[in-house]
C-alpha cells in the first residue's frame, strides 16, 4: 500500500476492471461449455438423457477450469503492474519499447498521474 501511495497510484486499488472482466469471461465460458455439451449430446445421441444434469455438470467443470486459467492471467496482470510501479526505470533500461508503450497507455488512461 505504501508503494502505491508514494507513487500516487492509489487509483489502481479502486480499479478492479481486470478482475471483474476475467470473472465475467469465466462465467461466459462455463455457460458456453454447458450449452454446447447439451447441444452436442442431443445431436449425436438418440437416447433421451437428462439435459439438466449434463448442462450443470459441464457448466461447473468449465467454470472451475476457466476460473483457474483466468486466475493465472489476473495474477500476471497484477505482477506487471506491481513491477511497473516498483521499478519503472528497470523496465525502461531493459525493454525500452515496451516501457514507452506502457507509459503512453498509462498516460492516456490516467493523465493526472504522471508515471
Amino acid at each position: 500500500m505504501t508503494l502505491f501511495e508514494q507513487r500516487g497510484w492509489t487509483i489502481i486499488i479502486n480499479d478492479n476492471l481486470v478482475s471483474n472482466a476475467l470473472g465475467l469471461l469465466s462465467f461466459i465460458i462455463a455457460l458456453l461449455i454447458g450449452i454446447t455439451s447439451v447441444l452436442f449430446i442431443n445431436l449425436t445421441s438418440k437416447d433421451e438423457g437428462d439435459d439438466q444434469y449434463i448442462f450443470w455438470g459441464n457448466f461447473f467443470t468449465g467454470l472451475i477450469l476457466a476460473v483457474t486459467t483466468m486466475g493465472i492471467l489476473n495474477s500476471s496482470v497484477k505482477t506487471v503492474i506491481l513491477c511497473f510501479a516498483e521499478a519503472p526505470h528497470e523496465l525502461e533500461r531493459n525493454h525500452g519499447a515496451l516501457s514507452r508503450k506502457m507509459r503512453e497507455a498509462w498516460n492516456k488512461v490516467y493523465p493526472m498521474i504522471n508515471c
